[in-house]
C-alpha cells in the first residue's frame, strides 16, 4: 500500500489524538521539500510543512472534521518553495474516526501534491482574466469609437459652418466674437474625441518620422508651466537618438500627459521630475512588466519619473482603466489615452512605483521600419482650360458634404456631391475628365472610402484625393509625399480643408 501511494505521489497519514502523534506513509522531508532535523511526528512540529499563512485554514478544516466526523477537503501551500521560487501546492482529503461515545480519536487522510495542476489552473485563470480584459477593452473601444465617429461628424458641421460664417462677415461686427467662441468650443470637443480614439487605439497615425529629443525640447516651456515653483524638471536626453516611427502630435500628447501626472504627483513640494531618453535593446528577459509587451529589438525609450508619494497598491492594477484617477472627479481618460496611443504605435509602457517615486517608461519603435511608397507619375496638363474644374465630395452626412462644397467653391471648384460610393462612382464616370480632386470619407456604408478611391483611380490613376474621417478603425491609409493622397481628421476647419487641397494640388502639379 505504501508503494502504491508513493508511486502516485500521495502521502497517507494518521493524526492520533490519544497518543498525540502524526504518522505518515512516506518520508515527510522528501514529500514536502522541507529540511531534515525536526521531529515531524510531533503534530506541532508537523505544522512546519505548511505555509504559515495557510496554517489557520488547515487547523480550521481539521476542527471541522473533528466536529462533523465527515469527509473534508482542503488545499494549502507548502512552507518550502520550489527551486524557482514558486509555491508547492497540496490537497488533502480526510475523515475523523470517533469512538463509541462519538468522541474523535483519529484523523486519517491522504495528501496529494497538486503543484502542476494548480499551475495550470492559475495559468488558465490568468488567460481567462486577460480574455475578459480584452473583451472589455474591445467593447469599450467599439462604443467610444462609434461615439467619436458620430460626434466628429457633428463637430465638423458646427466648426465648418461657424468658420464659413465668420469668413463671410464684414468687420466690424458683434457676431464674429460669438462665432470664434463656437469654434474654440468645437476644437475643445474635438480634442476630447481624439482622446477617445487614442484610448481605443483606433485613431489615425500621420505616418512619418519624429525626433523625440526635438519634441521634448520644443515642449520644454510648456512642461515648465505644469510644475510648481518649488519643484524642478531635470532633462537627461540621450545623444544621437534614431528617429522614431510616430505621429509627432501624439508623441507630444503622451509627453505632456505623463509630465502633467508627474507634476501633480510632486505638487507644491520641493521635488523633482526627470525626463530622460535613450536607445534600449529589449530582450525576452527585459521585456517583463510592460503593458503591451514589446517584441525583442531596439527601441527609443522615454522615461518620466517623479519624487511624488507613489501610487497606492490598490490603485496600481487599475491605472490604465478609463476615468480612474486619484485627482478630483472629471479629469478625463488619463493613462488609458496614453496606453491607446502606444497600442496604435505598436509601442509599450511600463509603470513602476514605490513610496517616494514613480517611473513611467515608454518604448517607441524606430522609424527605419517605414517603407515609403514610390513617387507617383506627374499629373498631366489639363488639355482644355475652358473646362470648369470639378471636385467630387463623398460623405454620408449631408451637412458635411454641403459645408465642404462651400469651401471648394471658394477655391474655384464646381462641387459634385454624393452620399455613398456607387453614386459617387456613377457621377465620376459621367463627368470623366473634369474632376480634378476628390474629398471622401473613409467610413461609409457599403463601399468604403478606400474601395471607392481604388475604383476611381482605376479610371483616372493620377486623381488627387483627400481622405477625411472621425474614426479610422486602425486603418493604415497610404498618405503623404508621392501618394497624391492627404488625410484630414474630422472635425476640420474650412481653412484646414482649403490648405490641404491647395497643398495637395500644388504637390501634384
Amino acid at each position: 500500500m505504501h508503494q502504491a501511494l508513493e508511486s502516485a505521489k500521495m502521502l497517507g497519514w494518521e493524526l492520533d489524538l490519544i497518543a498525540n502523534r502524526w504518522t505518515c506513509t512516506a518520508d515527510v522531508p522528501s514529500f514536502y521539500g522541507v529540511p531534515r532535523g525536526p521531529d515531524y511526528s510531533d503534530p506541532v512540529q508537523g505544522l512546519a510543512v505548511i505555509h504559515p499563512e495557510d496554517v489557520p485554514l488547515v487547523l480550521a478544516k481539521r476542527q471541522e472534521a473533528f466536529e462533523s466526523c465527515e469527509l473534508v477537503r482542503y488545499e494549502f501551500r507548502g512552507s518550502a518553495p520550489l527551486p524557482d521560487g514558486s509555491p508547492r501546492w497540496f490537497t488533502t482529503r480526510g475523515r475523523a474516526l470517533c469512538d463509541a461515545s462519538g468522541k474523535p480519536v483519529r484523523l486519517v487522510a491522504i495528501t496529494t501534491g497538486v503543484t502542476e495542476r494548480k499551475r495550470d489552473e492559475l495559468a488558465r485563470t490568468s488567460l481567462d482574466r486577460q480574455l475578459l480584459d480584452a473583451q472589455k477593452w474591445e467593447s469599450l473601444g467599439v462604443l467610444a469609437g462609434g461615439i467619436a465617429h458620430d460626434f466628429n461628424n457633428i463637430l465638423t458641421i458646427i466648426l465648418g459652418n461657424a468658420g464659413l460664417a465668420r469668413r463671410r462677415l464684414t468687420p466690424p461686427n458683434t457676431v464674429t466674437p460669438l462665432l470664434e467662441q463656437i469654434e474654440q468650443a468645437s476644437r475643445r470637443a474635438a480634442d476630447l474625441c481624439q482622446q477617445l480614439l487614442a484610448y481605443t487605439g483606433r485613431g489615425h497615425i500621420q505616418a512619418g518620422y519624429a525626433d523625440l529629443n526635438t519634441l521634448i525640447q520644443s515642449s520644454a516651456a510648456l512642461l515648465g508651466v505644469q510644475v510648481s515653483e518649488a519643484a524642478r524638471i531635470r532633462f537627461d536626453l540621450g545623444e544621437d537618438l534614431p528617429a522614431i516611427r510616430a505621429d509627432p502630435a501624439q508623441v507630444r500628447q503622451v509627453l505632456l500627459n505623463l509630465a502633467m501626472n508627474a507634476a501633480e504627483a510632486v505638487g507644491d513640494n520641493a521635488g523633482e521630475i526627470r525626463i530622460a531618453t535613450r536607445t534600449v535593446d529589449v530582450t525576452p528577459e527585459t521585456s517583463t512588466g510592460y503593458h503591451l509587451p514589446p517584441n525583442p529589438g531596439q527601441y527609443v525609450q522615454l522615461t518620466i519619473s517623479d519624487t511624488g508619494p507613489g501610487i497606492a497598491p490598490e490603485l496600481l492594477p487599475r491605472i490604465f482603466d478609463p476615468f480612474v484617477t486619484t485627482k478630483f472627479a472629471g479629469r478625463g481618460l488619463g493613462l488609458s489615452a496614453v496606453l491607446g496611443i502606444m497600442r496604435l504605435h505598436c509601442g509599450a509602457i511600463r509603470v513602476t512605483t514605490a513610496p517616494g517615486s514613480t517611473t513611467v517608461e515608454v518604448l517607441w519603435s524606430l522609424a527605419n521600419e517605414i517603407r515609403r511608397p514610390p513617387p507617383a507619375p506627374s499629373l498631366p496638363t489639363i488639355p482644355n482650360p475652358h473646362i470648369t474644374a470639378k471636385a467630387l465630395i463623398v460623405d454620408d452626412e449631408i451637412y458635411v458634404r454641403e459645408m465642404a462644397a462651400s469651401v471648394l467653391q471658394e477655391l474655384g471648384y464646381d462641387p459634385i456631391l454624393a452620399g455613398e460610393g456607387q453614386t459617387a462612382l456613377d457621377l465620376f464616370q459621367k463627368h470623366q475628365g473634369d474632376v480634378r480632386v476628390v474629398i471622401l470619407d473613409v467610413m461609409m456604408p457599403g463601399m468604403t472610402g478606400e474601395q471607392l478611391l481604388q475604383a476611381l483611380r482605376g479610371i483616372q490613376p493620377d486623381l488627387p484625393a483627400v481622405f477625411t474621417s472621425g474614426f479610422t478603425e486602425k486603418r493604415t491609409l497610404a498618405t503623404g509625399p508621392g501618394t497624391r493622397t492627404e488625410f484630414l481628421q474630422k472635425p476640420y476647419h474650412p481653412e484646414e480643408l482649403s490648405a490641404t487641397v491647395e497643398r495637395l494640388m500644388k504637390a501634384s502639379a
